[in-house]
């Protein structure tokens, strides 16, 4: 098979060989539009490649999500490093908190 393109008004082919030979009683090889077997391809190569997208969207959420974090962390140390030393020692240790009751 190759591709035929005639004109731009009209879509490319792809067309057998054996149709230009013209022997007698034997079939004529088919011919398939270009867009026809694109739409194939594309639906096949994207079928393949959406786990692989998948995969690479939830990496690039963590990454954003850590990059946040660190940079949280760092405005954090900037304004008050005292505050955030405690505050990270708060989350570290599980200290009672007394209740008062009447």
């Amino acid at each position: 098979m190759g591709a035929r393109y005639h004109t731009p008004s009209q879509s490319p082919r792809y067309v057998c060989a054996r149709n230009d030979l013209g022997l007698p009683g034997r079939p004529r090889c088919p011919t398939v539009s270009a867009r026809v077997i694109g739409a194939v391809v594309e639906r096949q190569v994207l079928a393949a490649l959406a786990p692989a997208g998948i995969e690479l969207s939830l990496v690039a959420t963590d990454q954003v999500g850590r990059e946040v974090d660190g940079r949280e962390r760092h405005w954090q140390l900037q304004l008050d490093p005292g505050e955030a030393w405690m505050t990270d020692l708060a989350d570290e240790l599980t200290i009672p908190i007394p209740t008062l009751t009447a």
